[in-house]
Parts: C-alpha cells; sequence; structure tokens
C-alpha cells in the first residue's frame, strides 16, 4: 500500500518518469528527458515536455504535452502495451521531414 499512495504524489510520478528516461537515454545511447508526469488511474499518463534527440543532437520528437492509455498496472509489467498517444505542442521529424 505504500508505493499505492506514493505513487499518487506529483513529485514521486516526475522523479519515476526521470529514471524511465535516464534508461531509455542510457540504452537509446541518446538524450531522452522529461519535465514532468502525471499518472492517471493506473493505465493514462500526461507527459510534459518530452524531449528525445538523435544521435547528431537534433531533435526526433519534442512534445509540451503526451496523454498515453497504456497497460493497466504498467509499472509491475514486463511488457508494456500503448494503446494511444495524443501529443500537443509537438514536434516529430522522420529523417529530413517534420510533421
Amino acid at each position: 500500500t505504500g508505493l499505492y499512495i506514493s505513487l499518487h504524489f506529483p513529485a514521486v510520478q516526475t522523479w519515476l518518469t526521470k529514471q524511465v528516461a535516464a534508461k531509455l537515454s542510457e540504452k537509446l545511447n541518446t538524450k531522452v528527458s522529461v519535465a514532468h508526469v502525471d499518472f492517471k488511474l493506473f493505465n493514462k499518463i500526461s507527459v510534459d515536455g518530452i524531449m528525445i534527440e538523435d544521435h547528431s543532437k537534433d531533435t526526433l520528437l519534442y512534445a509540451g504535452n503526451a496523454k498515453m492509455e497504456i497497460s493497466d498496472w504498467f509499472f509491475l509489467k514486463k511488457d508494456i502495451t500503448i494503446y494511444s498517444v495524443e501529443l500537443n505542442d509537438g514536434i516529430v521529424k522522420f529523417g529530413t521531414t517534420s510533421f
């Protein structure tokens, strides 16, 4: 129950997400950063200030806000399914094309 209660605090949610971003940065060998996160009902996430760079330090993805619907209790699972993603104030870059 302590884990459940602590995950309701925005500071804990943001700290946890920054740890995940650091692991992704290390695994992908590029910069991944997150400014703030808010979990809702353990299957919805709202993330502010997502930035992913490519190996040349160009922006691959930036989103002022992203909302995702994911697997229930995702933090207790090995594999996570993302059901939907909504980007606001965002840039997505594929090759030399930006959307």
